[in-house]
C-alpha cells in the first residue's frame, strides 16, 4: 500500500510540475509581450496599484518625468498630475470609474518647461472583477496644441473683410461690425451650432458673451427648445445646488414643495452658465458629472435624473490659472 501510494504521489507531484512549467511558460510569455509593448509603444505607459502608487514605467514614461524608473517606483501619481485628482473627495478619477474620457492637462516639469499632455486611463480588474492598478497612457500633445495655435493665429492674420462671403457683413444675431475678429467670431458661431457640444465663451466683462450663447442656441437644432440663462456668481454658495439641480420636498428646512431645478427646466434645450469660474468646487464636481452622464441627483433625493441639456458656459476669468490656484 505504501509503494502504491507513493507511487501516485509521485504521479502528482509530476503532473504539477507539468503545469507549473505551463503557467511559468505562459508568464514568462506575457511579461515579454508587456516588456514589448511598453518599449515600443511611442507613448508614455504607467502602471500602478489600487491606491494609485506607481508599480513600473516605460522609457518614454521616465523621459517625460525626467528621472530614472527606479526612482519613481511607489510614488503616488495622483501627486505628479494633480488634475488626475477628484478635488472633492481626493482620490484619483480612473480609480473611481469603470469608463473615464482621455484628460489633457498643463504639466510643468520645469520652470521653463510647461507640456501638455493627453491621459487615457483605465482600471486594471483581477479574475473577480475587484480593482488591483490602473494603466495609463501618457501623449505629449505641446507640438501638436502649438502647431495648432499658430495655424489659427496665421489664418486670421491673412484674413481680410474682402475675402468673407458678401452679404455677411450686416448685423446678424444682433452681433454689429465688419472687423475680422467680429467675422471670425460668427465664423465659429456658425460651426458651433451645429454640433451639440459643450461650449466655453471667454472674454471680458460686456464684450457680449451671452449674445453668442443665444445667437448659437438660435441657429442649432434645439432654437425651438429652451434657453435659460443663469449666472452663478449671483447667486449665495448655499443656493446655487438647489436652483441648478432643483430639491426633493423636506429636503431641507423650508423645502415644502419640490423644486425642478435648472437643469430640467432646459431640458430639450440650452442652459447658460455665466460667469462659470464663479462655482464653488464641490459643485464643480457634481457639474462635470452632468456633463459627462447627463444625469444628476436632485439634493434630498435617492433618485437620479436624466436630462438632455446642450451646456454653454461663460467666464471673464483666465480658467487655467484658476486651476494653478487650486480655485
Amino acid at each position: 500500500m505504501i509503494a502504491l501510494l507513493a507511487s501516485s504521489l509521485v504521479k502528482r507531484v509530476h503532473v504539477a510540475e507539468k503545469l507549473l512549467e505551463q503557467r511559468e511558460a505562459e508568464r514568462d510569455r506575457l511579461a515579454k509581450l508587456q516588456e514589448t509593448l511598453a518599449r515600443n509603444i511611442e507613448s508614455a505607459l504607467v502602471t500602478t496599484d489600487a491606491a494609485g502608487h506607481i508599480t513600473s514605467a516605460n522609457q518614454i514614461a521616465q523621459d517625460l518625468f525626467d528621472a530614472p524608473g527606479m526612482s519613481l517606483i511607489g510614488k503616488d501619481v495622483g501627486d505628479l498630475f494633480p488634475p488626475l485628482r477628484n478635488t472633492a473627495n481626493g482620490r484619483l478619477h480612473f480609480l473611481q470609474s469603470s469608463s473615464v474620457s482621455p484628460t489633457e492637462f498643463t504639466h510643468r516639469r520645469a520652470p521653463d518647461d510647461e507640456r501638455t499632455l493627453r491621459c487615457a486611463a483605465a482600471v486594471v480588474r483581477d479574475t473577480y472583477q475587484n480593482p488591483i492598478g490602473g494603466l495609463l497612457i501618457l501623449q505629449d500633445m505641446t507640438a501638436l496644441r502649438q502647431f495648432e495655435q499658430t495655424a489659427q493665429q496665421q489664418e486670421a492674420s491673412t484674413m481680410t473683410v474682402d475675402d468673407l462671403p458678401k452679404g455677411e457683413i450686416p448685423a446678424i444675431d444682433g452681433l454689429v461690425g465688419e472687423s475680422v475678429g467680429l467675422m471670425r467670431v460668427r465664423e465659429l458661431i456658425t460651426k458651433t451650432s451645429r454640433s451639440d457640444a459643450t461650449v466655453l465663451i471667454s472674454g471680458e466683462s460686456g464684450t457680449g458673451k451671452e449674445l453668442v450663447a443665444r445667437a448659437i442656441h438660435a441657429r442649432g437644432p434645439r432654437a425651438d427648445g429652451a434657453f435659460v440663462p443663469v449666472n452663478c456668481g449671483a447667486i449665495p454658495e448655499n443656493l446655487i445646488e438647489t436652483e441648478l439641480f432643483g430639491h426633493a420636498k423636506g429636503a431641507f428646512t423650508g423645502a415644502s414643495t419640490v423644486r425642478a431645478g435648472l437643469f430640467r427646466t432646459a431640458n430639450g434645450g440650452t442652459l447658460f452658465l455665466d460667469e462659470i469660474g464663479e462655482l464653488p468646487l464641490p459643485l464643480q464636481v457634481k457639474l462635470l458629472r452632468v456633463v459627462q452622464e447627463h444625469t444628476f441627483t436632485p439634493v434630498g433625493s435617492d433618485t437620479q435624473v436624466s436630462v438632455d441639456v446642450r451646456i454653454i458656459a461663460a467666464t471673464n476669468r483666465s480658467l487655467s490659472a484658476e486651476v494653478t490656484a487650486g480655485r
